[in-house]
């Protein structure tokens, strides 16, 4: 697998790169074709932009892949990160299950994951490997938040950024203490990404 995500890349870059539920058909079928892969599922968010694919063994530049779906001119390698074999199933699992979210065991990645598969399933994209791998993870995703108290509090950035406004509003800081009154938060951060994810939608 081959992505990048708000650990790697800032948000304009990720959204050169982000590809509309309308327009994820297609994007796929030009990534599986001019990789040669076998199999392909494309994973776009707010979040993250990531092709988990199953390739030739000496398939070594997976990377320049995303290249493919840049709106711009800059060539987004060096923000790449890339995940072979056990690597890559780990990788799948931790981002299915929230647990390399933003928003540590956040909810909304899941069903994310959930329909990337299924429109890539859908289109005849997946096989024996993607096909058992992202069941999988999904399966493992649910267990993990029946079993354990990951997901029970704020489930995205946008949730968070609710309750914060709430706890604000509550105080009611008079003298500008409250939300208003503390400095802009910082590139990168939390509260500055919430401003480009537009709802954190797909």
């Amino acid at each position: 697998m081959a992505g990048l995500s708000f650990k790697t890349a800032p948000v304009e870059l990720r959204e050169q790169l982000a590809v509309s539920p309308s327009r994820l058909h297609c994007a796929a079928c030009k990534l599986k074709i001019n990789g040669a892969l076998a199999e392909l599922v494309l994973l776009s968010t707010c979040n993250r932009v990531e092709i988990y694919g199953v390739a030739p063994a000496n398939r070594r530049d997976l990377d320049s892949l995303l290249n493919l779906l840049s709106s711009g001119t800059r060539d987004v390698s060096e923000h790449v990160y890339v995940h072979e074999g056990e690597d890559a199933i780990q990788h799948l699992f931790s981002v299915a299950s929230g647990m390399d979210s933003m928003v540590l065991g956040e909810t909304e990645i899941s069903g994310q994951v959930k329909i990337a598969y299924q429109r890539a399933h859908e289109a005849g994209l997946t096989g024996p490997v993607t096909n058992r791998l992202f069941q999988k993870a999904l399966q493992t995703a649910k267990e993990i938040r029946t079993r354990t108290q990951v997901g029970r509090g704020a489930t995205s950035v946008g949730s968070v950024a609710v309750q914060l406004w709430h706890v604000d509003s509550a105080t009611g800081f008079p003298d500008g203490g409250g939300a208003a009154g503390r400095p802009a938060p910082a590139p990168g951060s939390n509260a500055a990404t919430l401003a480009f994810c537009r709802g954190n939608k797909l």
